[in-house]
């Protein structure tokens, strides 16, 4: 799909925000809400969420960021949608970018050799967390990824699981989550319902 989904992003009125949109289409493909069993659309997921509204929008505050970051780190969620995160790795500006992925299986999280196989490795620099965790916690990550972590001008982290693990640090303004809401705990927390959609600053 790949090619068919670059072709609709290069030619909406703003490929950037289009790339941003068909990330997190892509965070549909998720085994661990126990929806997956017959399968996703990945095509109706795409068609609607290039066009449905934000709950929170703050692509503009990432644009802004993206633009000027020396370094950004992208940590990836699951192992399917690694591929729709590629246009939008290919449009974050200059900086040095890392895409980190898990350090072993869990659920169906992506790791290094799924990222690899998706060829993320053509955008950016791919890295383990060093954790085999739902979502992000840095305390349990590898002490090269807390340094990246530390040091990136940006974070992007895409899925919930990365968003509910990740707002239990401080607010820094560098990170944003990129996620589909999946649980009626998340959508209360957000004050939106199932299958909204976020780009959140924190």
């Amino acid at each position: 799909m790949l090619p068919a989904v670059e072709a609709r992003i290069s030619a909406h009125p703003d490929p950037f925000l289009a790339a941003v949109r068909a990330a997190i289409a892509g965070n549909v493909v998720d085994f661990g809400t126990g929806t997956g069993e017959d399968g996703f659309d990945l095509k109706a997921a795409l068609d609607e969420f290039l066009a449905k509204p934000m709950l929170h929008d703050d692509v503009e505050a990432l644009r802004q960021q993206a633009a000027t970051a020396r370094t950004i780190l992208f940590i990836g969620d699951n192992a399917g949608e690694t591929v729709f995160d590629r246009p939008l790795l290919g449009r974050l500006g200059a900086g040095k970018l890392y895409y980190a992925a898990k350090g072993g299986a869990i659920i169906n999280d992506a790791t290094v050799s799924d990222a690899t196989l998706a060829g993320v490795h053509l955008h950016a620099e791919l890295v383990s967390t060093g954790a085999r965790t739902p979502g992000t916690i840095p305390d349990q990550c590898s002490p090269r990824f807390r340094d990246l972590f530390r040091r990136a001008d940006l974070v992007i982290a895409k899925g919930q699981g990365n968003f509910e693990t990740l707002t239990e640090l401080p607010p820094s303004g560098r990170v944003f989550m990129l996620f589909v809401v999946k649980c009626p705990v998340a959508a209360g927390h957000v004050g939106g319902s199932l299958g909204d959609m976020v780009v959140m600053r924190w």
